[in-house]
């Protein structure tokens, strides 16, 4: 092994001493050394290649006897011994500059500066060895051999590199982690090389270690820089983005300043103008457009009202509908939004943006009555937004509507007013939010509530309504008569009712747009009117036996109002306790297909620190008495399985028949009366489990295709394919909804093949071809439900 590295030992060494002559090219042309730090590793890397190129030539004509040979030996041995000490002062100068520069140190440790006169004593030594022979001598032979001294030429670099240890150890905080490697491997290595090198005699470990430190050296400081200019470039484009931020956060609140006094006049929700600008960008990167699309649109969103600012405060605040004349001049607001901002011509999308937000997709917008693609991108995506959250806000002479219509507004207006796409995109942010239309009601026990109401006049005031579901809900409340007031009058009512958004509604338009029912109202001293309610019964209650009432006995109330509400079906039974009337309402809704809310109103009186609590048990069919029979509207023929009902979104759901090549499923189909949205209406369920049953064992969900065209996104894969389509037969949406009003056959055919089922249906105009991707599942059903229908004479042929 070791005649293997002697012989190999002169070929590394010319490769190495090469390689710092190249490291010392690319110091001398780097850019990211100061000059004093260049000049010293230069020096090293040269100090290097020589010291190294002289221990080679001093191999290879060690036993040399010519002149020539005789010659050689002796100065390159001499330039290895004086090349070491020099080599080991350049570090130091190194060691200095970093703590200087690096560190920050004004001055650099007296102990360094020893280092030069030790240096300086040390090569005095080697010039003194030539002539006395004390560090080595020659042979006859021209060969190098070791004096008495010799261990001297190893122990001074030894204690100035130790020295060098004591250094870096003492100031490390102040180096970085890959300088502090470099330093500390220069040190440390060529002492561990010259132990060996004592015992190893022939190579020239220590030398050579000294020479590949010098480069690391190089290396890690040429990274260590690097990671610097990427720190300090980092920090400058973190500055710059800050900066961005900081103008662009002074834009929006400019902005958002100025549009926030035509919204207060408008009548819209202060914040409209961010919250269409957050909408927009939402819609766009849905879409997949880049990001400085979306920046753009945002901005343009930001102002898509501008032009407002020009239109007279007694039209843009009016309270009521608009005259034509009026509207005239309202719908100018596009062509100033266009004159304002036409000066914005770093990103003339903004001036587009704003101007074109009233065209419509089918061309009969304005004011250029743009079709299509020709209106620009960023006012189709605007436009959807806009609708949204002014719909969502109302205005002075609109009140807000609920999230369902809106929803169902854009199914209509989807590729007449609006692009269908952003439409699409649109549905799909309304179904994946809190608020998502798939319940349509709020029914999980809303428990944030006012806690004051002060009546006055009858229904001048009246509470946002709490849902009643299976769970009872409990509401407390202190009950105070105005002065002057007789306390019988004074007494708290419950307005029993439905809406889409969980509200009484009074006037004629809010009913229609929120499908308001009011099923009655409730007295605590046992007055009641039944309005829409089939029957409303007034019982006492069973004090003793009831825990609801025997927590406070008769008269112990004080001015304490109690109320527990719970639905089973189409039945809801209302507890009510004022410490002295102690009643059981019961109540029968149309059907059970309704909704139930609660709201509380009164007449000169005070109600104080109303609290809800929700119960987390489920009331049973045995807990509410039932007054009138239950409707039904499955009372038809049945097929191969029974009829169901089902009376909200997926409540119930048919047997599954098994899916096979040529399958075709026939039924009828009929909404039921509480049935005004699209989406009333049947549903396709593809399954599989290992019973058959829907949620049964290992149950999963393929695909869930309405027979409105539409899909449920979270059980649509990404190898589904759904394909919808009108034909002459559809004229539109409203008149889709009147032909599931009055019923009709649906014929569902299915096919199977190469591990896909393709599932086909044509009703009321809306033609539907679903491929599903199955696999080589065996298991596979269909099913049926829906939301609000009656399905009956269900057959599979």
């Amino acid at each position: 092994m070791m005649e293997f590295l002697r012989k190999i030992q002169p070929d590394f060494m010319l490769a190495l001493s090469s390689i710092c002559g190249i490291v010392a090219f690319f110091v001398g042309i780097s850019n990211n050394l100061s000059a004093k730090r260049k000049r010293i590793l230069i020096s090293m890397e040269l100090s290097s290649a020589i010291l190294l190129f002289s221990d080679r030539l001093a191999y290879i004509y060690r036993g040399n006897t010519s002149v020539t040979g005789f010659w050689m030996v002796r100065v390159t041995n001499f330039l290895v011994f004086f090349m070491t000490l020099l080599l080991v002062f350049v570090f130091n100068l190194y060691l200095s500059n970093l703590l200087v520069e690096e560190g920050g140190m004004k001055e650099v440790p007296v102990r360094i500066r020893y280092v030069g006169l030790v240096v300086f004593a040390g090569e005095l030594l080697v010039i003194a060895s030539q002539f006395t022979g004390f560090y080595y001598t020659f042979d006859e032979f021209n060969r190098y051999q070791r004096a008495d001294g010799f261990l001297i030429c190893y122990i001074i670099p030894i204690v100035i590199l130790l020295d060098q240890i004591s250094i870096i150890i003492q100031y490390r905080k102040l180096f970085s982690k890959k300088l502090f490697m470099s330093i500390a491997l220069f040190t440390v290595l060529p002492i561990l090389a010259s132990c060996a090198q004592i015992f190893l005699y022939g190579l020239s470990l220590t030398n050579t270690t000294l020479v590949g430190m010098s480069v690391v050296v190089y290396v890690l400081a040429a990274s260590d820089k690097n990671d610097t200019v990427d720190r300090v470039h980092k920090r400058e484009i973190e500055s710059l983005n800050e900066e961005k931020q900081g103008l662009k956060r002074l834009f929006e609140q400019v902005t958002c300043a100025l549009m926030g006094e035509v919204e207060k006049k408008e009548g819209l929700k202060v914040g409209h103008s961010k919250r269409v600008a957050d909408l927009s960008v939402e819609i766009a990167k849905r879409v997949g457009l880049k990001d400085k699309e979306c920046e753009e649109i945002y901005l343009a969103a930001l102002l898509h009202d501008a032009g407002k600012m020009d239109i007279p405060e007694a039209i843009i605040g009016k309270k009521s509908e608009l005259t034509d004349e009026e509207r005239a001049i309202y719908n100018q607001y596009p062509i100033n939004s266009r004159e304002i901002l036409s000066g914005i011509t770093e990103a003339p999308s903004i001036s587009a943006g704003a101007s074109c937000i009233r065209e419509r997709y089918d061309g009969k917008g304005y004011p250029e009555k743009l079709k299509g693609e020709n209106i620009p991108e960023v006012a189709r995506v605007i436009a959807v937004a806009d609708a949204y959250d002014a719909l969502m806000s109302g205005s002075n002479f609109r009140d807000p509507v609920p999230e369902p219509i809106i929803r169902e507004n854009f199914r209509k207006d989807a590729g007449i007013v609006f692009d269908p796409e952003f439409t699409d995109v649109m549905i799909q942010i309304i179904d994946s939010s809190d608020t998502s239309v798939a319940k349509e009601r709020i029914t999980d026990g809303d428990t944030q509530y006012e806690t004051e109401f002060d009546f006055g006049e009858y229904r001048n005031l009246i509470s946002k309504g709490i849902a009643v579901t299976g769970k009872p809900t409990t509401i407390e409340f202190t009950n105070t008569p105005h002065e002057g007031f007789k306390p019988e009058f004074c007494v708290p009512t419950i307005i029993f009712f439905d809406s889409f958004d969980g509200r009484v509604h009074q006037s004629e338009k809010s009913i229609i747009r929120t499908r308001y029912t009011e099923y009655g109202e409730i007295r605590f001293d046992r007055h009641n009117i039944c309005s829409e309610a089939r029957d409303i019964l007034v019982e006492d209650a069973d004090v003793e036996n009831d825990p609801f009432f025997a927590a406070y006995p008769e008269g112990k109330n004080g001015s304490l109002y109690r109320i527990e509400a719970a639905k089973y079906r189409d039945h809801v039974r209302i507890k009510l306790d004022d410490g002295i009337n102690r009643s059981v309402v019961t109540v029968a809704m149309p059907d059970n297909s309704r909704y139930a809310y609660i709201a509380l109103a009164g007449e000169h009186c005070r109600v104080t620190d109303a609290k809800i609590t929700v119960s987390e048990e489920t009331i049973g069919p045995d807990e509410i008495r039932r007054i009138v029979d239950e409707i039904s509207y499955i009372d038809r023929i049945e097929g191969d399985i029974p009829n169901v009902q089902i009376d909200g979104p997926r409540t119930n759901t048919t047997e599954g028949f098994p899916v096979k090549d040529g399958l075709r499923l026939v039924f009828h189909t009929m909404s039921l009366p509480t049935a005004s949205l699209i989406w009333h209406c049947p549903a396709i369920l593809l399954y599989s489990s290992d019973d058959g049953t829907v949620n049964g064992t290992n149950y999963r969900e393929h695909a869930l295709i309405r027979l409105d065209g539409e899909s449920d996104s979270d059980t649509a894969g990404e190898e589904n394919n759904l394909e919808v389509s009108k034909t002459d037969a559809f004229t539109d949406w409203d008149a889709w909804k009147e032909f599931n009003r009055k019923g009709y056959g649906v014929t569902v055919y299915v096919r199977k093949s190469f591990g896909n089922v393709v599932i086909m249906t044509e009703n009321g105009g809306i033609k539907i071809r679903a491929t599903i991707y199955v696999g080589n599942r065996k298991d596979i059903y269909i099913a049926l439900t829906g939301d609000q229908v009656a399905l009956s004479n269900i057959m599979a042929v």
